[in-house]
């Protein structure tokens, strides 16, 4: 018959050493590369009379999951919103007014900014 296990003898023997806070981490790990989607095309909008309809093409089989649209306010441009197609409506504008938008896309990463449109906000 074997001999009891005794805990207390093999704690003793569990050596536990920390990491040298100046150690390389990079040696020996493999760089992964995460390409960016194609900022997106064809980027076109209209004024409806209430509304802005912004439409572009979509980014086809680059991981894109949605699209950021973005609009020249106060000191450059802030986001205006997010949406998984690439149509955007933005309500949130005044007539007789002008408006520069630019999109992206979003996957692991943002793209580069689409070109950059002006939309101007006057009745006809």
């Amino acid at each position: 018959m074997p001999a009891p296990h005794n805990i207390a003898e093999e704690e003793e023997h569990i050596v536990i050493k920390e990491r040298d806070k100046t150690e390389d981490l990079t040696k020996g790990s493999k760089e992964i590369a995460v390409d960016k989607p194609d900022a997106p095309s064809g980027l076109d909008g209209t004024f409806t009379g209430n509304t802005v309809v912004l439409t572009w093409d979509e980014v086809k089989e680059q991981g894109v999951r949605s699209y950021r649209v973005y609009r020249i306010e106060n000191n450059g441009y802030e986001k205006a919103g997010e949406t998984v197609v690439p149509v955007f409506i933005d309500e949130d504008i005044k007539k007789n007014s002008s408006y520069r938008y630019k999109v992206t896309a979003v996957g692991k990463t943002e793209s580069d900014f689409s070109k950059e449109i002006d939309i101007i906000t006057e009745d006809k």
